[in-house]
């Protein structure tokens, strides 16, 4: 596990940035929505559907910069973790049933 901000990161699907960065990809919790956010902390952007619509990352496969974003960690999405999830700005309950 790594760590940021003395809590773990959960093993996690990753991706390799061109500029030597990390994309961590998480499953919000049902009936949470996750805002995106950017530069709440040094190094750590927030990209989800949530306040702000229109958010997006680069995904593996793509270039940038001649470099290519790579599978660093290929794992299953790991569900957000509770500590990360009350520390988002503006995350918040909604009251939709979320079905399969």
């Amino acid at each position: 596990m790594r760590y940021a901000a003395r809590w773990p990161w959960p093993n996690t699907l990753t991706v390799a940035t061109a500029h030597d960065g990390l994309h961590l990809y998480f499953r919000a919790p049902i009936g949470i929505v996750v805002p995106n956010s950017i530069s709440r902390w040094p190094g750590i952007d927030v990209r989800a559907p949530g306040h702000r619509l229109g958010g997006y990352l680069v995904g593996p496969g793509s270039v940038v910069d001649g470099r290519p974003y790579t599978i660093a960690r290929d794992l299953p999405i790991a569900p957000l973790p509770p500590w990360l999830t009350a520390r988002l700005p503006n995350s918040r309950h909604t009251t939709a049933a979320v079905t399969s």
